[in-house]
């Protein structure tokens, strides 16, 4: 007959759950632990907590929680070490929920040599017992890589409920002397949140994270944030991506209506703007993706839909209905023979004598790319260029030149 035991565990003032525990199975439990070894400290008469947040570190916190620190207590929210260091930092923060997971190398435990594999089980002289727990996954070094998780531990063996090929998937046994990795970690997350709407449940809407603001103190803000994601003065290297809308690549593939949307912002629905002197960015906006429309315009905004400033003035101007309404070329006067670029659109000629004109190189353009010059002088223009140039010329006097399939064509 299996044996059950009935466990109530409390904290303080938490009733710390209810569970059972089968002593005869050894699988793996909801809460991801081996049924066999650990009770259920799941709190289900939820949680409250609230404080006056004061001074530093855990003083300053009403609740967190810290993964793999290697410091346990060493909240980073007014970490000040000395008395000095309250000048370095002008802030005095309050923080009323904190998490943190960090990503640390190996400890020499946890990669172990000289192995010895069998179905459920691997052995080795260099397996530290004391260190190893029931539910820690295991995978092998190399390739393939085989994967486990520990059911018990016992001197210089491990046993398992077998080892898994992560390339065939299929069940077997890992070649004897492949590495021993213990406790692999791909990816960390400080918090996770979702939310379930099952078929027929009770709720049609729902909302994963919501950032609240109530501002009766500052009418003019300039550091009061929704989500604020930076990177810490300490990092050696930046990071991917700062939000990240993902819709499902496998399954019902399935996807987000709308990626970013902003509602009634005062300013501007979206800003892109510099944070250091010394850094610049390569696109303030970059389109990447296979859509029907790179850019579209509904044809409601009130003035323009497309404005570019300079120095106080509207340069050019796009109309709610996509005419222009304003433009301005980049133009170059010449008073010589010259060679020309891609930078310019238009050309002025205004020189004493005749002239030569080199049409830019074919390499840099591509077919439709067309400029204007315009001769303001008495004197004739010749064309030369790396392609073949044909001419249709009523008057020298304004000029269109477009290439296309290989070839220049004045007109």
């Amino acid at each position: 007959m299996m044996k059950m035991t009935h466990i109530i565990m409390v904290v303080g003032a938490f009733s710390i759950g209810f569970c059972e525990i089968c002593l005869a199975d050894v699988g793996i439990g909801t809460m991801g632990r081996i049924v066999q070894s650990v009770g259920n400290n799941t709190i289900t008469s939820g949680v409250y907590a609230a404080k006056d947040t004061y001074g530093m570190r855990a003083n300053a916190v009403v609740l967190a929680a810290r993964a793999n620190a290697e410091d346990e207590d060493s909240y980073p929210v007014n970490g000040f070490n000395y008395t000095k260091a309250l000048s370095n930092y002008g802030g005095r923060d309050s923080v009323g929920l904190y998490a943190d997971n960090t990503s640390n190398p190996f400890k020499t435990w946890e990669r172990v040599g000289a192995t010895k594999y069998s179905p459920t089980s691997v052995s080795s002289p260099d397996l530290n017992a004391r260190d190893i727990k029931p539910g820690m996954l295991l995978d092998t070094g190399g390739e393939p890589k085989w994967s486990a998780y520990v059911i018990s531990v016992q001197e210089h063996k491990i046993i398992t409920n077998g080892w898994v090929n992560n390339k065939t998937k299929s069940l077997g046994i890992p070649p004897d002397g492949q590495e021993l990795i213990i406790n692999p970690v791909t990816k960390i997350w400080a918090t996770n949140f979702n939310i379930f709407l099952k078929n027929g449940g009770r709720a049609n809407a729902g909302v994963i994270q919501e950032n609240g603001l109530i501002n009766n103190s500052n009418k003019n803000p300039n550091a009061i944030n929704g989500l604020d994601t930076v990177v810490l003065p300490g990092s050696t290297y930046g990071g991917t991506a700062a939000y990240l809308a993902r819709s499902a690549i496998t399954g019902n593939k399935q996807q987000w209506q709308i990626g970013f949307m902003s509602q009634g912002a005062k300013n501007a629905n979206f800003y892109s703007a510099d944070a250091s002197p010394d850094k610049s960015t390569n696109s303030g906006f970059l389109e990447n993706s296979s859509a029907s429309s790179g850019l579209t315009f509904s044809g409601k905004n009130k003035e323009s839909s497309i404005e570019w400033r300079s120095k106080g003035k509207i340069i050019s101007r796009v109309s709610p209905d996509g005419k222009i309404m304003k433009i301005s070329y980049r133009t170059l006067v010449i008073n010589d023979s010259k060679k020309l670029s891609d930078d310019y659109y238009r050309y002025i000629v205004n020189a004493k004598k005749d002239v030569s004109i080199t049409l830019p190189d074919t390499i840099n353009v591509s077919d439709g790319f067309t400029i204007e010059i315009d001769n303001f002088s008495n004197h004739e223009i010749n064309f030369n260029g790396n392609a073949t140039i044909n001419k249709s010329i009523d008057s020298q006097k304004r000029m269109v030149v477009t290439f296309a399939s290989g070839e220049w064509y004045v007109m």
